[in-house]
């Protein structure tokens, strides 16, 4: 039995690239939200990073697994993946409003940033999943 076969590096792959677009979606959201209040907002994005978002960001792939988006068969049908990719964010979202906001109150990420993260995040998997799909 081989450990490492075609098929799971495929899926570490696209597990990869899924966590890297959440992460860049997330800090594409907190860079759109400071760049209406602060005129150098990099400053103000990095001066907020914590190692408890970016873990929190990397569990939304939990939530993937859960709605089996790593299932190949799911990439082929359209609104399917859509809709899946969609609840998938939504409900990671509210959970990670709900940790923020009951276990760490000093690093509550805002509404707003949330909101433009899953705005963002559901084309970037959506086309990733894609292109993935085509390779």
């Amino acid at each position: 039995m081989r450990i490492f076969s075609h098929d799971t590096g495929k899926k570490k792959a696209l597990l990869l690239g899924d966590i890297l677009l959440i992460i860049i979606a997330f800090f594409l959201a907190a860079l759109l939200k400071a760049s209406f209040h602060q005129k150098f907002p990099f400053n103000f994005i990095f001066a907020k990073v914590d190692w408890r978002i970016i873990l929190w960001m990397s569990s939304y792939p939990i939530m993937f697994y859960v709605f089996e988006l790593y299932n190949q068969n799911i990439l082929k049908n359209n609104i399917r993946l859509l809709i899946y990719i969609c609840a998938a964010i939504s409900i990671a979202s509210c959970m990670v409003a709900v940790f923020s906001y009951v276990f760490f109150p000093n690093l509550i990420i805002g509404r707003i940033i949330l909101f433009i993260h899953a705005i963002l995040a559901i084309p970037l998997l959506f086309v990733w999943r894609k292109i993935f799909d085509k390779v």
